[in-house]
């Protein structure tokens, strides 16, 4: 008798467990949100493809400067169609977005999306663009030669919009669309749905001199909202510096260079230096380099949406 009830409460506890909701062991998981996504808008608003240039390469890396030996790495290439003469002012693009990121030497993923934006001129030098992009996102755990590795794939889209001028914008995306999860062991990675919206405005000082304050706010953020404020100063055509605070999580401080012509386009890059500002997050700074390449680049008198 001791023997069946036993196996009895045995069952009614294997029972409960498994109909325990799935987020009690649940992490949550949102892309990549540090200082390079707020230089770069087409990183989380596909809307954002072909603003800067015709043809746009961007790439990036984000590295923590600890033992931890983590990073993070961004690469994006969009290229810009036209409607013909009859219809000026309106183009699409088709573009193409990787992320990726590695936790040591066994955990790692990435996220591949194929992008999509249009874009229509509303009236003078008055924008519209609406984007999406469809992919996949991947996440991996390095295994044993016995055991093997565990990789789990998942579909993922985003969506968004934005109005944009020469010298100012406003954008609001739709993140992680298909609000996913990923479960390559024990813990459920949920792939949250969430909105982000993003503004600037560009005041030029002077001829040499430029100052463009910028915002971006992503709900749900765990629990809160993430809002980043940040201003990036242009001096001399050429060289720039950036400020910018995650609130209550983060500082960053960049140094860069743009408009240096090379062949058909020109080059931008820049270097930016971030560091905690609470106990919470973990603590250490971390150091990013990115870099970008604009073929055939409209310049500002034109209208053109402008690199932040």
């Amino acid at each position: 008798m001791r023997s069946a009830s036993g196996q009895c409460l045995l069952c009614i506890l294997v029972l409960y467990l498994s109909f325990m909701p799935e987020h009690v062991s649940a992490q949550i998981s949102y892309p990549f949100h540090y200082y390079q996504f707020a230089q770069n808008i087409s990183l989380y608003n596909p809307s954002g493809a072909g603003l800067t240039a015709p043809i746009e390469l961007q790439a990036g890396n984000h590295s923590y400067i600890s033992y931890l030996n983590a990073q993070y790495s961004c690469f994006n290439a969009n290229i810009r169609f036209g409607f013909g003469k009859a219809n000026p002012g309106i183009f699409s693009t088709i573009g193409i977005r990787f992320t990726g990121y590695n936790e040591g030497k066994y955990i790692s993923g990435n996220r591949l999306y194929a992008v999509y934006s249009f874009h229509a001129r509303l009236k003078d030098r008055l924008f519209f663009a609406g984007g999406i992009d469809l992919g996949f996102i991947n996440s991996r755990i390095e295994g044993t030669p016995s055991t093997g590795s565990l990789s789990e794939y998942v579909m993922d889209g985003n969506a968004g919009i934005i109005f944009y001028n020469q010298r100012f914008h406003a954008g609001f995306s739709v993140n992680q669309l298909a609000n996913n999860f990923i479960k390559p062991l024990e813990e459920t990675i949920i792939l949250y749905r969430h909105i982000v919206f993003s503004a600037s405005n560009r005041f030029r000082i002077q001829e040499n001199f430029q100052v463009t304050p910028y915002t971006r706010i992503c709900y749900p953020y765990f629990d809160d909202f993430r809002i980043d404020l940040g201003t990036r100063i242009l001096f001399l055509k050429n060289y720039s510096i950036s400020l910018s605070y995650c609130l209550k999580e983060m500082a960053s401080f960049g140094i860069g260079i743009q408009n240096i012509k090379l062949g058909n386009g020109q080059v931008k890059a820049a270097v930016s230096y971030n560091t905690p500002i609470r106990s919470q997050v973990i603590n250490t700074s971390t150091i990013e380099i990115s870099l970008g390449y604009f073929i055939r680049q409209k310049n500002s008198k034109e209208g053109y949406f402008f690199s932040l």
